[in-house]
């Protein structure tokens, strides 16, 4: 394979995860090995061994009836025959990448595949076909655009309410202390006046004592 000086250590670093995932017997990592290198290859621009990457793994999904990762193989494989501009194998791809994902409500894979297929349809002149599947991927964009803002509210509310409890939880730390300090100062208040009171009864005693024998004396 011819791979700029960039891509080799990134598909090395592939190639010794592969071989830990194949003697662990992990064949669906397996196969996800071989579509990130088969991305690698895309971007080299060497087809030939991005095809026959892309063709690895989509045997092994197939052959686990994996659903979602046949969908991501086609998806990748239809761009590699965009690339080389074979448009309707591309679309063959794009299509059964694009029943798989419908059927999976995968809002990511159907945004990349709309988008996709709204290229080929501009690149070969079908402008309706184009404009029609250019507004299912604004459609499906602006979708998970609405549900990652959602999420961000609620993960929002969620910590403003976190925030909130651990105020209040402060709060009622600090005078639940405070309370503590008073009535333990106020214990050692009472305790230093009962001390003052019996040396104070004690000392009256002894004077009382003092007076006493001496009257007695007298």
């Amino acid at each position: 394979y011819s791979l700029k000086n960039e891509s080799k250590p990134a598909v090395e670093s592939y190639e010794k995860a592969r071989a830990i995932f194949e003697k662990k017997k992990n064949r669906k990592l397996v196969a996800n090995m071989d579509i990130c290198e088969g991305v690698i290859y895309n971007t080299a621009k060497d087809f030939v061994a991005a095809k026959k990457k892309f063709s690895g793994a989509l045997a092994e999904f197939t052959a686990m009836d994996d659903k979602e990762g046949i969908a991501n193989v086609m998806l990748n494989l239809g761009n590699t025959y965009t690339q080389t501009k074979n448009y309707a194998e591309a679309l063959n791809c794009y299509f059964k990448s694009l029943e798989i994902d419908a059927q999976e409500d995968n809002l990511d894979g159907l945004k990349d595949i709309y988008q996709n297929l709204s290229i080929i349809y501009s690149a070969t002149g079908k402008y309706e076909k184009a404009l029609h599947y250019y507004k299912e991927y604004i459609n499906v964009k602006d979708t998970l655009l609405n549900e990652e803002n959602t999420k961000k509210t609620i993960q929002a509310q969620m910590q403003y309410e976190f925030d909130k409890m651990s105020a209040a939880d402060s709060i009622k730390n600090a005078e639940t202390k405070k309370s503590e300090e008073v009535k333990h100062q106020t214990a050692i208040h009472r305790q230093k006046l009962l001390t003052y009171f019996g040396i104070s009864g004690f000392l009256l005693m002894i004077v009382v004592t003092v007076i006493s024998v001496r009257a007695y004396r007298n």
